[in-house]
């Protein structure tokens, strides 16, 4: 069920472990600009908090082979995260959010937004993206070793309005994503369990308007879902994971989902 392998993991950097403060910029012969900043600070000994902020321009029309067709859309895009950590004895916690506005413009080189959108004068397109995202993600870390109770809740709503030609495109998705998770050793390290539940909500609202017609692709995806897994990892060159998934699509019903995973290092 989705993915097996192939997951990348993508890790910000920690607002207590941070530097202070940083700034990228950039620009290139293209014309195009952009800016990377971050700054950190820690509030006390429990509480640090972070901003990412990501910023881009291009508006040059660039055309090198001749064909009359922009090589590069024309963009602009504003990126801002900004996420909090308590670390207690036992209990922690990460939260934040983040917001993304882009805006790409391409088609033909003669093509103007302004006068020819919607017209058969030269060929353009528009796409105009809004995405919000919430995440909340808290443990607890019991005394015992490798042992712990996690929950992580996502929340994203993408809205996206776009044009192609003569025809337009607009779409909406709103997802909830909630995961339970506990993990234990069973007699020692060598061996560890972990078990939980998850919850994956959809919601996609789709408009494509082509030739005077009007399609709708609307659908609502809810699926829960239970799982297990074992880890055998008696040093540092060879483990073995084996994994049982059971989950319920509201549309395909109920999904059965064995791993096994073996790994050495040679």
């Amino acid at each position: 069920f989705e993915s097996i392998t192939g997951q990348i993991n993508y890790e910000f950097k920690k607002p207590d472990t941070a530097g202070h403060f940083y700034l990228n910029l950039f620009g290139n012969h293209f014309g195009r600009g952009e800016i990377n900043t971050y700054s950190a600070w820690k509030l006390g000994k429990k509480w640090s908090t972070m901003v990412f902020a990501h910023g881009n321009y291009f508006d040059k029309k660039v055309n090198l082979n001749d064909d009359n067709f922009l090589d590069i859309p024309m963009s602009q895009q504003l990126n801002i995260l900004n996420r909090w950590k308590y670390m207690g004895e036992n209990f922690m916690t990460q939260f934040g959010v983040n917001y993304i506005n882009e805006q790409k413009l391409g088609g033909q080189e003669l093509f103007n937004e302004s006068t020819d959108k919607g017209t058969t004068n030269a060929y353009g397109f528009g796409v105009d993206t809004r995405r919000f995202t919430a995440f909340l993600k808290g443990g607890y870390i019991f005394d015992k070793p490798n042992t712990s109770l996690a929950l992580i809740n996502s929340f994203q709503n993408h809205v996206q309005k776009s044009y192609f030609g003569l025809n337009t495109f607009d779409a909406s998705q709103t997802s909830w994503y909630s995961n339970l998770i506990f993990q234990s050793i069973i007699g020692n390290t060598f061996h560890n369990y972990t078990v939980g539940a998850s919850l994956v909500y959809d919601d996609y609202d789709q408009n494509l308007q082509q030739d005077s017609s009007q399609v709708m692709f609307n659908r609502q995806d809810v699926i829960p879902g239970v799982f297990i897994e074992y880890t055998y990892k008696p040093n540092d060159k060879f483990a073995l994971i084996a994994g049982l998934r059971d989950d319920y699509h509201n549309h395909f019903g109920n999904l059965f989902t064995p791993r096994l995973h073996l790994r050495y290092r040679l």
